[in-house]
């Protein structure tokens, strides 16, 4: 998955979801610099204070899996009941498994520049 600046925003924005992770090899991050973000995998177990972690759909379903003690099936289900009520749009999927984790567990709504209290 190549990220959209969208979804490198809500990751940098997510800072629950940046100080809860650990790195694992292969995991796709960011770093931004002054030309605007690089993208990197990880080859090693290293984390700096920079790098933003961008999760895959996978990572966001486990994490919500552990959150919520649902297997792999419920959690699709959840998804599933909750994304039928979204508008649709051409977004990627892992936008959308973000908005779902940050709104359900969370309680937070992505307003297009931060995440919010959702009342």
């Amino acid at each position: 998955m190549k990220p959209t600046e969208n979804y490198l925003k809500m990751c940098e924005k997510a800072k629950k979801l940046q100080e809860e992770w650990v790195p694992e090899y292969l995991d796709q991050y960011a770093c931004r610099n002054t030309l605007g973000a690089i993208i990197h995998y990880y080859p090693k177990f290293t984390k700096f204070n920079s790098d933003t972690w961008l999760p895959r759909q996978e990572d966001i379903q486990k994490i919500f899996q552990r959150e919520t003690g649902l297997d792999l099936y419920h959690t699709i289900e959840a998804f599933l009941t909750w994304w039928l009520e979204q508008p649709k749009d051409y977004r990627p999927l892992e936008e959308y498994w973000l908005t779902f984790l940050y709104e359900v567990i969370y309680h937070k709504r992505w307003n297009g520049e931060d995440w919010e209290t959702n009342p």
